[in-house]
């Protein structure tokens, strides 16, 4: 067009013989290159002031270490990248003092938006943040400008679970309720006492505890020196000395004459919830759980014997010269004088004497008195004592 000045590019692509396409792709390889040379990084915050956005997204969660949060936030920042932005994530802690504090932390930064987990802010103050940045929120139903909600239907989800125990036959249902006043403890409460009345099952106040939603914080340097005792008493000779020795000082209550097998585990958090009295033997592999969230503790009293490979959970008293054959998880209490197999372990005979190291198999078993429950093996005589040690009674020796 007459009078219209030639561009720079124009210009150029003349005086190098190229075609605007060429010259593009030649400029772009020359910065490339440059950038690659100079191990050039892009200034965030420049780059923020020239698009007005920070490219960050503000992150409230109620607490970053809870196994619940941490797949929300690892969803969460994985998007997050893929889409250019930067999460800042920082914790509530089911205050409403800290979620003011972080989300006002929030907007000072300039975050580009906020994703809150829950919570306890009111509708007021969220909505009034929302006026100042875009805000998502989970956990409650609220319309406002800027504001996401994503409601979740606590009493249904309750509802459903006690629907499905039901169904499993199950009557005597306990409910932990999370915080009190809070409302998604609220709604699941309302959900469980729905799917009681439906069952025909009356509501029993004894069977709610309140709750949390967070297991007791273990002191990190003693969970590591503990770790490290456990990991010597598994691996190391001296089943009456050195891991007798090693479990007491995890804090196990051990009385004197026990007897520990190789490769034993005594609760890795609490070994102080054990209690293993005068003259107990506990075969190799063994494991013993003294708690699962209420913390009730295990006690093996005097002269009791646990077979190879056998499982004690919480809760449970080996009685005294009480026998626990190989393999065998025992989830209930055990009397004394008294053998027990399967999972889960029940009687199967009574022991006229104990199963002590100094009394040989044939001497224990002649003092067997079989009982007359059926037995869960067909192949076996109903009531038959066995062998309680798993041990060759060719050789008598113990594996």
């Amino acid at each position: 067009m007459a009078g219209t000045r030639p561009s720079f590019t124009a210009i150029c692509c003349v005086d190098a013989g190229l075609t605007p396409f060429f010259l593009r792709i030649v400029l772009r390889t020359a910065v490339e290159t440059a950038i690659a040379k100079h191990d050039f990084r892009p200034d965030a915050a420049a780059r923020g002031l020239a698009l007005g956005r920070t490219l960050t997204i503000g992150v409230l969660s109620q607490a970053i270490d809870s196994p619940f949060y941490a797949e929300g936030l690892r969803g969460v920042e994985r998007r997050l990248l893929q889409a250019g932005y930067a999460p800042m994530f920082m914790s509530g802690n089911w205050n409403e003092v800290d979620e003011q504090r972080c989300m006002e932390e929030f907007v000072d930064r300039g975050v580009d938006g906020i994703i809150m987990f829950s919570g306890r802010l009111s509708d007021a103050a969220v909505k009034e943040f929302a006026r100042r940045v875009p805000v998502v929120v989970t956990g409650r139903s609220l319309r406002a400008a800027h504001v996401f909600s994503l409601p979740i239907d606590d009493r249904l989800g309750a509802l459903l679970a006690v629907r499905h125990l039901v169904g499993l036959g199950h009557r005597h249902i306990a409910f932990i309720a999370g915080s009190e006043n809070h409302p998604d403890a609220l709604d699941r409460l309302a959900g469980y006492r729905q799917g009681l009345e439906e069952a025909g099952i009356a509501f029993d106040p004894e069977l709610v505890v309140p709750g949390d939603w967070q297991e007791p914080q273990e002191n990190i340097l003693r969970g590591i020196f503990d770790r490290i005792l456990q990991i010597l008493a598994r691996m190391m000779p001296g089943a009456k000395s050195i891991r007798v020795a090693l479990h007491r000082a995890r804090g196990v209550k051990i009385g004197k004459g026990v007897w520990i097998g190789y490769d034993v585990v005594l609760d890795t958090a609490r070994p102080d919830l054990i209690v293993i009295e005068e003259g107990v033997a506990i075969s190799m592999r063994a494991v013993v759980i003294a708690h699962f969230k209420e913390q009730r503790g295990v006690r093996i009293e005097k002269e009791a014997f646990i077979g190879p490979g056998v499982i004690v959970l919480p809760g449970v008293i080996i009685g005294r010269g009480a026998v626990v054959k190989a393999g065998s998880v025992v989830s209930h209490s055990v009397p004394p004088m008294t053998v027990v197999q399967g999972n889960p372990a029940l009687p199967v005979a009574k022991c006229g004497i104990p199963f002590r190291q100094d009394v040989s198999m044939r001497l224990f078993s002649r003092h067997l008195k079989p009982l007359a429950a059926p037995s869960s093996n067909p192949g076996r005589r109903p009531g038959s004592g066995g062998n309680p040690a798993g041990e060759n009674t060719s050789t008598g020796k113990k594996v």
